[in-house]
């Protein structure tokens, strides 16, 4: 066998060789980028390593927490109460716990019976039979036209960026279980953990660790892919490299851009993002995850990981998922820091910043619409030993390092399963 390309080196490509390197076949990670890592990886905020992208592990991430556990890291995987609130018209409002709701006065009483009613739906509720619903219909029925317009349909907006008519209601409803489960396996409190140190030294692990049985090619992206008998052709600055199967996670846009001597045509969108963390002097107490829905601030989220993580000064992510061809994409850096200083600054009041770091990136993550699940299953369906990781394959389970180890650890037992 010549063995296993993974085009991408993200959590999932990782995850991908760690299975087929157990299984003992070989296979050769092409990462465009000069480190491993893809969007967990890691940068330095005024000295401190931090994600490039806010993430946090939740109880039910068993493939990340597995991977730090026998990686040794154990140690450093501490866990604390979580707090969100939202933000509306102006004013902060906490949301963490069942008394809470009875002080969102944008909602009225009945409104707020109505919530914890729906809320008990989505719990008792399986993502798998709402494919007929896009995520508006089930919201309003789920809820209520109140409920919807004043807090669901912002949110779909903040994190889909398109119509919620077209978002899946199968995602938007898994999503929101995940957050549920979250709290049932934590006596009712909202708990996250985080990796000290960030998720880098896991990064160096796994490199360290597949370096052994996987060739790890960085700064090598893919520069065209033949198929040739049973296999397939894989041209990099690098050399050339043939395989028998491909596992594939990078996003499928980039995918369709390598020249190839077949046909890869799936319309799937994505949604861009633009992040800001703020390294700020003063100790900014504000709640740690907070949805903005007030129409006046420019970014849609407020991320303060100073309540998960301890640094010797606040820590705070402002992002926003975006189209595209949004024109905050073709803001610079400083224009981009202006708007969100502005924005903290309402919503946190004034602060001293002593480092920013802006990162921004096209593929962020899938569109999930209502067509999302039809159109990968055609992809699957046409590409013979080519298999699809990664964000495109966590579908309806949420966006989480975790679920993208998952989908990784698939694709390796698809092709093993095969040898077998």
């Amino acid at each position: 066998m010549k063995g296993v390309a993974i085009i991408g080196g993200g959590f999932a490509g990782m995850a991908a060789a760690e299975r087929l390197g157990r299984a003992g076949i070989s296979c050769s990670i092409f990462e465009a980028e000069s480190t491993l890592g893809g969007l967990g990886s890691s940068i330095q905020v005024a000295g401190q390593p931090i994600e490039r992208y806010y993430h946090h592990i939740k109880p039910q991430d068993s493939f990340l927490i597995d991977k730090i556990k026998t990686s040794g890291m154990d140690q450093d995987l501490v866990w604390k109460k979580t707090d969100m609130a939202f933000y509306v018209d102006g004013r902060l409002y906490p949301f963490s716990r069942p008394v809470d709701l009875l002080y969102y006065t944008p909602l009225n009483l009945i409104d707020k019976l109505q919530f914890v009613i729906g809320m008990l739906g989505v719990r008792k509720g399986n993502p798998g039979q709402l494919k007929d619903l896009n995520a508006e219909q089930w919201a309003i029925k789920n809820w209520n036209p109140t409920i919807y317009h004043s807090m669901m349909k912002p949110m779909l907006f903040n994190k889909f960026g398109i119509s919620p008519e077209q978002v899946s209601s199968a995602f938007f409803h898994g999503r929101i279980k995940n957050l549920l489960e979250a709290k049932s396996r934590t006596g009712g409190k909202t708990q996250f953990g985080y990796l000290l140190n960030s998720l880098g030294p896991l990064v160096d692990h796994y490199q360290n660790e597949l370096s052994f049985n996987c060739r790890i090619l960085t700064s090598t992206p893919v520069e065209r892919i033949d198929r040739i008998n049973e296999g397939y052709r894989i041209l990099t600055e690098n050399g050339e490299f043939n395989a028998d199967w491909v596992i594939n996670t990078i996003p499928i846009p980039r995918f369709e851009a390598i020249p190839k001597n077949f046909q890869v045509l799936i319309n799937i969108d994505y949604q861009a993002s633009i992040c800001a963390i703020f390294a700020i002097n003063e100790r900014i107490e504000i709640p740690y995850w907070i949805n903005i829905l007030d129409k006046t601030i420019n970014c849609r989220l407020m991320v303060n990981q100073s309540k998960l993580a301890d640094y010797p000064f606040s820590m705070i992510y402002c992002a926003n998922y975006v189209n595209p061809d949004d024109q905050m994409m073709k803001m610079s850096d400083e224009k981009i820091f202006q708007l969100y200083c502005k924005d903290l600054e309402a919503v946190a009041g004034k602060f001293t910043c002593r480092d920013v770091k802006i990162s921004r990136t096209r593929y962020a993550t899938p569109v999930f619409d209502i067509h999302f699940p039809e159109r990968m299953s055609h992809l699957r369906e046409r590409m013979k030993h080519i298999i699809f990781a990664g964000m495109v394959d966590i579908y309806p389970g949420d966006r989480t390092v975790s679920s993208v180890m998952a989908s990784g650890v698939r694709a390796a037992d698809t092709i093993i399963n095969t040898l077998n």
